[in-house]
């Protein structure tokens, strides 16, 4: 599993509007497929750590138990910043303003 470290430029930081929690203890993989991710090639998936906490900008709920995320940053080896996210192995709460 991949670590992230999400340095937010002030742009991204201000288009953030939600925060997302990796709550999952072995973590999880966002994905550019509702699919297995196992069955996914590397370029289509991004491992994210247990605690990881990123920005999202907007998102809707998908098929099979998975969200549809905006992120505000770029994530994962082909820096995509829209994934599908498996629901139960996250939280998204508001951003409250600073």
């Amino acid at each position: 599993m991949q670590s992230i470290t999400v340095n937010q430029t002030s742009n991204a930081a201000s288009a953030t509007r939600f925060i997302l929690t990796v709550t999952n203890p072995k973590g999880t993989v966002f994905k550019k497929k509702i699919k297995d991710s196992s069955q996914l090639p590397t370029e289509q998936k991004c491992e994210i750590s247990e605690g990881a906490v990123v920005g999202i900008k907007h998102y809707i709920e998908a098929d099979n138990n998975h969200y549809l995320v905006n992120f505000s940053v770029e994530l994962g080896s082909q820096q995509y910043n829209t994934w599908y996210v498996y629901i139960p192995h996250v939280s998204i709460n508001q951003k409250w303003p600073n």
